[in-house]
């Protein structure tokens, strides 16, 4: 029962975190004049679609808590692996659209693909960096140079890092 307690009060402290980052995320961006609707869109998308679904998390395991109250039934290791891997795999969406202002799209989706990747049992490191580069270059050649979609830029090290390999793709 004290683990249930302290999931709660990590889901709510979670759930605070991304509103947090919702407001935060973006909050420097330029407006765009177009019926675009900016780079920053679909990272503040994600955070309120992640903290909508913790919301959800949050109130089920509250209804299944009061039904289950007077029975002590313990879960199985199965499902409490499961449970703890869908945890991660939120706290790594969130780690990724709130650290995407910062060092921008090439690296944190490189590191989150390759972050994910384990998650879901690849163990095989160097298999891991090479399938992260090679979303991540798929990705941003499409929707950064094909289709013209602007990406989150980096700031500070990352940018200079990244203007180099940004003209090496650029066609």
């Amino acid at each position: 029962m004290k683990g249930n307690k302290v999931e709660r009060l990590f889901l709510i402290a979670l759930a605070v975190f991304c509103a947090a980052g919702f407001f935060l995320a973006g909050k420097e961006a330029p407006g765009s004049a177009s019926a675009d609707p900016g780079a920053y869109f679909w990272p503040r998308f994600l955070l309120l679609l992640l903290f909508l679904l913790l919301l959800i998390n949050l109130i089920c395991e509250w209804i299944i808590y009061n039904k289950k109250k007077g029975n002590v039934l313990e879960k199985s290791e199965t499902e409490r692996l499961h449970k703890r891997r869908q945890f991660v795999g939120m706290v790594l969406v969130a780690w990724f659209v709130i650290l995407m202002p910062v060092t921008g799209f090439v690296p944190d989706c490189m590191l989150f693909f390759a972050f994910y990747g384990y998650l879901l049992g690849e163990r095989r490191i160097l298999l891991l960096g090479v399938r992260s580069l090679a979303v991540t270059l798929f990705i941003y050649i499409v929707f950064g140079e094909i289709l013209g979609i602007a990406l989150p830029k980096s700031v500070g090290m990352f940018a200079k890092v990244l203007g180099f390999f940004d003209g090496l793709l650029s066609f």
